[in-house]
Parts: structure tokens; C-alpha cells; sequence
């Protein structure tokens, strides 16, 4: 299967030259033609000066199928997260796994963005990416480090496992899905 990544801004681009890297298919959700195609071109007009991985996917809300996948990164801007998951309600995979990597509080309700992800109807727990890491440093491939967190041990493993670029050093965090999901708002 393949990873859907939904979001793509500058970190949505990132994790998915991560995936490539590791040979995983990718196809990151679009909400304009004009970013798909920048994508589909290996460019990013918020990462100008870098030549994002081939092989990236890519598909446009309302004009392309969204592929099916088995794993979805959410990177929509929490400030933007529920607007987007309700007008995608029903097309999203939801029994799957879903990794947050957004930051931050959503400004009126003072969400988290895995609680957003699950009032929107996504089912079971949420594993949340979270840094320090920048786009750019990532696209790189300039060793950064990042937490992914989940409340079952099993899937933080196989979720880092499938998300560390190959020469990657992995640790499992433990406990720390909310601290995790925490930190994105100390660290905005």
C-alpha cells in the first residue's frame, strides 16, 4: 500500500522525500493544481532552492481520486485542520493509522490537533510527529531529530520504523503521546 499525506505545505513535501527515500509510495493531497504540479515537478515554491525526491504523487482535492493507503500524515496547519477534515468528510480513510504532525492549539476551541483529527471522526489513537526539525533541513537529508508518539508501543515501533529516513538512529518513546502532542504548542 502507500501513505497519503494530507497537507502539502513545505512539511507535508519534506516527509514525503522522507518516505521516497525509503522507497515507500507517497501521493501528497493537493488543494491546488498549482502545487500538485510543482510537486509533480520536484519543486516547492516554499522551498525554492531545493529539488524534492522523484516519485512523489500527487492528487488535487475534487479533481483526482484519492488513492487508497494504508498509513495518513495529516500537516494541515492546525489553525486550518477542521475546515479541511470536514470538507473532506467521507473521502479520508479513516480505519487506518493516522500520524498528526501539525502544531500547535486550534485558536478558538484550544484543540489539539489530534483531538480535531478524532472529532472529525478518524477512529482509533493518533500517533503525533512532532520536532524540533525544519522543511528545508529534512529535504536536506541534515540529520534532525523527531518524536513520533502512540499509546501502543507496537505501532510507535512499526510507524518509526516506516518514517525514519534509512540511516536513520531510532529510539521508541514511551508514554509520551501527550507530551508529544504538547510540545508542538511550546515549540510554536
Amino acid at each position: 500500500m502507500s501513505v497519503l499525506i494530507a497537507g502539502s505545505g513545505s512539511w507535508g513535501a519534506a516527509l514525503a522525500c522522507v518516505l521516497r527515500s525509503r522507497e515507500e509510495p507517497v501521493t501528497v493531497l493537493c488543494r491546488r493544481r498549482e502545487r500538485a504540479e510543482q510537486i509533480s515537478s520536484r519543486r516547492h515554491s516554499l522551498l525554492p532552492e531545493l529539488e524534492l525526491a522523484s516519485g512523489i504523487e500527487v492528487a488535487v482535492i475534487g479533481e483526482d481520486p484519492i488513492p487508497a493507503a494504508d498509513l495518513v500524515i495529516s500537516t494541515v496547519p492546525t489553525q486550518d485542520l477542521r475546515k479541511y477534515l470536514l470538507a473532506l468528510d467521507g473521502i479520508l480513510p479513516t480505519g487506518i493509522p493516522w500520524v498528526s504532525a501539525s502544531k500547535g492549539l486550534e485558536m478558538e476551541t484550544h484543540s489539539l490537533p489530534s483531538q480535531i483529527i478524532k472529532e472529525a471522526g478518524i477512529e482509533g489513537p493518533i500517533a503525533i510527529l512532532s520536532g524540533p526539525s525544519h522543511a528545508e533541513e529534512v529535504v536536506r537529508e541534515v540529520p534532525t531529530l523527531v518524536t513520533l508518539a502512540h499509546s501502543d508501543s507496537s505501532v510507535s515501533t512499526a510507524l518509526q520504523e516506516r518514517l525514519s529516513a534509512p540511516a536513520g538512529k531510532r529510539r521508541r518513546a514511551v508514554s509520551v503521546t501527550c507530551a508529544c502532542d504538547c510540545f508542538g504548542i511550546v515549540s510554536v
